[in-house]
């Protein structure tokens, strides 16, 4: 009999697990055509996703987002136009963080 720990990272996908499909998937497409250099494209696309959820899941609220990431705000606005994240073609997954911190929207 498999005991409770088991159980229950049993339940759950790792990042691992996450990650490999769509991992190998790039080195499909992009390592084997001889272009190489995956490693800059993956921790790209990883830190775009990272910043999108957590903006996503403060409201846009950029002061909240920064403590979450442990960056400063101005690092954060240099990775969102750096990553190319618009935050117009996002959409808040909670309601629970007040006011957006976001001083440059126009709502």
């Amino acid at each position: 009999m498999k005991n409770i720990d088991a159980m229950q990272r049993d339940k759950y996908c790792s990042l691992y697990d996450l990650l490999e499909k769509e991992i190998k998937r790039m080195i499909d497409g992009i390592g084997k055509k001889g272009n190489g250099n995956i490693h800059p494209l993956i921790m790209n696309e990883m830190e775009r996703y990272i910043i999108e959820v957590v903006l996503c899941e403060t409201n846009f609220n950029y002061v909240v987002a920064t403590k979450l990431l442990g960056i400063s705000r101005s690092t954060l606005y240099r990775k969102i136009e750096a990553l190319g994240i618009n935050e117009s073609g996002l959409r808040p997954l909670r309601n629970d963080y007040g006011d957006r911190g976001n001083t440059n929207s126009t709502t």
